[in-house]
């Protein structure tokens, strides 16, 4: 039942109750006070900014629970809230004073708006789970310098809504796959996922986020195979970094309409052939780095662009 249903129903019992009275000799006691207050308390039950806070609670402990919560350097907050959820007695601090979570008031006693996790380096592991990206505020994640190998993107696929995310830090973790991030939202800006635990091809995935600004996957030795010609499609890249990962193959002429692109790292990659004409292209570009000291790097030559 929608809210605004709930809300009518309630009235029209209200409304009814008012004209009904109740003969208790000589006083007349009307019976619309309780049910005003059932009314209430349907409105307040049923609105979307209450079921929202206990969503965002229910996901963050969820995920504190996969994560190995109970190993983490820094947990005041999610520790209580976890045992809460099996002993009553146990007093819960306010969502919003929990460790590394920020919310859109920027008011510690608050419990609900969650808009910023930052958890770097605080002895992540496990997984993060799928129902975290489907809060409904969230816009910023930072776990970089943690242990998880599953980023649970598959939430992406199937929560019916999805979080506004803006950036993902993942750098520094154990992920083997991006599977599910194709379908992440079109808010999404920055994707880092540097010096993980990749092993296989190019994940083209990644190469449908069309509106990426920044994306880094840099230090990642598995990852083998060519830059997909796809990558032309992110008009909106600013920056992209794949240096240190074993791709092979020619620099794509494609990456040429990259005409926002200001960074471009391909350092000690296996790259080989000429340097594309279509580097010329790259009119906003201020750093680019292909540097090769690696006898098992590929070889490259041709002018350089003019910057």
């Amino acid at each position: 039942v929608s809210t605004q249903v709930a809300v009518q129903r309630a009235s029209h019992l209200f409304s009814t109750a008012r004209a009904k009275t109740i003969s208790l000799g000589k006083t007349m006691t009307q019976v619309s006070c309780p049910l005003s207050v059932l009314f209430l308390s349907a409105c307040i039950a049923l609105s979307p900014t209450a079921l929202a806070a206990t969503d965002e609670r229910d996901a963050l402990i969820k995920f504190y629970t996969a994560a190995n919560g109970s190993h983490w350097k820094k947990s005041s907050g999610w520790k209580e809230a976890a045992e809460s959820s099996s002993d009553p007695e146990v007093q819960q601090l306010p969502l919003c004073s929990w460790h590394g979570v920020k919310c859109a008031s920027g008011k510690n006693q608050d419990s609900e708006g969650v808009i910023a996790l930052e958890l770097e380096n605080n002895h992540l592991s496990g997984r993060i789970t799928k129902h975290l990206w489907g809060m409904p505020y969230l816009k910023e994640v930072n776990f970089e310098g943690n242990n998880i190998k599953d980023a649970g993107f598959e939430g992406f696929d199937s929560l019916a809504t999805k979080a506004p995310i803006e950036s993902i830090s993942l750098d520094e973790n154990r992920l083997t796959h991006v599977t599910g991030i194709s379908s992440a939202p079109d808010s999404l800006r920055t994707l880092h996922i540097s010096s993980n635990s990749f092993d296989g091809d190019f994940p083209e995935e990644v190469m449908e986020l069309k509106n990426l600004r920044s994306l880094r996957m840099a230090y990642n030795p598995g990852i083998v195979g060519t830059i997909p010609n796809t990558v032309g499609e992110l008009e909106n890249l600013k920056e992209l970094d794949l240096s240190y990962t074993s791709l092979t193959g020619k620099i794509p002429t494609k990456i040429g309409l990259l005409v926002n692109l200001q960074y471009l790292g391909l350092d000690e990659c296996r790259l080989e052939g000429k340097l594309p004409e279509e580097l010329n292209d790259l009119i906003s570009l201020r750093y680019l780095s292909i540097k090769s000291t690696d006898e098992d790097s590929g070889k490259m030559d041709g002018p350089l662009p003019a910057l």
